[in-house]
């Protein structure tokens, strides 16, 4: 009967050589020194994990000093370090993220006794390990989210929303940044590269889903990456993404860009941005009357964001309903278009925001498609260089004491205007 060849993992060679060498003929700094050149922590770990009997996992780890737990630990994180120039962001994050849980993962299964000499903090000193690469995680993930904050999005790293603290948000930003740049302005479509990254990040995170990580939870153990913890599904992605209608429907200000929005951090003093919020909120509350809410957002956060958000934070269906209900009222009456114009144009007066006269003719006559006056008559109303209509004065001056009667906390109903 012939005999099967088995090919023996490094550790069992190790295991090998004990069995067969005299205790005082066993050099344990070579054995150690072989040991750290062909494992980093996490790969020993796996390694261990497949021994699978424990006596033999119990002689590898206490023979090893803390020394050479160390250098194992220090050669995990000159991998991880060394991956970040060849990944884009999100990539790497999900390259972290994956070492991680692969860790964990065999971590957790390897018997009791062995956990407990690994978990000392002269072996293996397994806390201190997990502590640094939840800070490899953090790091990244603050990298990750100040890039979106600022706007610097793209195909490549477009996934990294998901990771966005608030998960609602994350969802829709996502699939808002995917609704608008699918098809580029050219009017290429961007279908095969964005299956190129979205294979990519599934293959580097290594599940088949997008676990909930954010800020909050990210020190978590193996649960962080549990079906309990999912966030969505791939295959709802691509579900959603598949949808004929989902491209079909495009954003409220599709057509703008992330230079003709407003910009909260630049365009709103930061000494007025509440109170221009607080002027803002109630004017469209008075404008929409009882229709202001939807579900538990109100119409000027939805309006709010189509002007300042190109990746907008909420869905299109809520998106809509500010759309809808501003442009029939609008269309019903244009004294309400000149309302809204009107109470810009005195925040702009009075210093509480910047670039109206740039940005805020492009902004309304986009959103009010066939409704509103043209950007260049919006433009010279702001700037006073044509002569305002009758109508627009009598908004502007009563528009102009509803915001005064604001800052005295008293509040002028101004909707009768005619």
């Amino acid at each position: 009967m012939k005999r099967k060849i088995k090919i023996q993992s490094a550790l069992e060679q190790v295991l090998t050589y004990l069995d067969v060498t005299p205790v005082e003929e066993i050099c344990f700094s070579s054995l150690e020194s072989e040991i750290v050149e062909h494992f980093d922590y996490i790969t020993f770990i796996n390694s261990l994990f497949e021994l699978s009997d424990v006596n033999s996992q119990l002689n590898i780890v206490v023979m090893l000093s803390k020394d050479t737990f160390e250098k194992m630990h220090a050669k995990t994180f000159t991998i991880l370090k060394s991956y970040k120039s060849d990944l884009s962001e999100v990539s790497y994050l999900c390259k972290i993220l994956t070492s991680k849980y692969n860790f964990l993962k065999n971590l957790d299964s390897l018997p009791l006794p062995v956990l407990e000499i690994l978990s000392k903090s002269d072996r293996g000193d397994n806390d201190y390990f997990v502590k640094v690469l939840n800070l490899f995680i953090f790091k990244e993930l603050m990298y990750l989210n100040n890039n979106l904050e600022m706007k610097n999005i793209n195909i490549s790293n477009c996934f990294g929303l998901l990771f966005l603290q608030d998960k609602k948000q994350a969802m829709n930003s996502f699939l808002n940044f995917v609704s608008k740049t699918m098809v580029s302005e050219e009017g290429k479509s961007n279908e095969q590269t964005f299956i190129l990254i979205k294979d990519r990040f599934f293959s580097y995170l290594k599940l088949d889903w997008v676990p909930n990580i954010s800020y909050s939870n990210y020190e978590q153990g193996v649960e962080l990456f549990g079906r309990a913890n999912m966030l969505v599904s791939r295959k709802k992605l691509e579900e959603i993404i598949g949808q004929v209608e989902f491209f079909q429907k495009k954003l409220p200000l599709h057509e703008l860009s992330v230079e003709d929005m407003f910009s909260i951090q630049r365009d709103f003093p930061i000494e007025k941005k509440d109170y221009v919020i607080e002027v803002l909120n109630a004017f469209f509350e008075l404008i929409c009357e009882k229709n202001f809410y939807y579900k538990d957002i109100n119409v000027f956060v939805l309006f709010f964001s189509s002007c300042t958000e190109v990746y907008p934070s909420y869905s299109k269906e809520e998106l809509y309903y500010a759309y809808n209900l501003l442009n029939d009222l609008v269309l019903k009456d244009k004294i309400n278009f000149y309302k809204i114009l009107a109470v810009f144009v005195v925040l702009h007066n009075s210093d509480a925001i910047k670039l109206v006269p740039t940005k805020l003719p492009k902004i309304l006559s986009t959103y009010f498609k066939g409704s509103s006056l043209s950007q260049s008559t919006i433009r010279q109303y702001i700037s006073g260089k044509a002569e305002k209509s009758k109508e627009f004065l009598s908004v502007l001056n009563e528009v102009n004491d509803w915001v005064i009667s604001i800052e005295k906390e008293n509040k002028v109903n101004f909707q009768c205007v005619t």
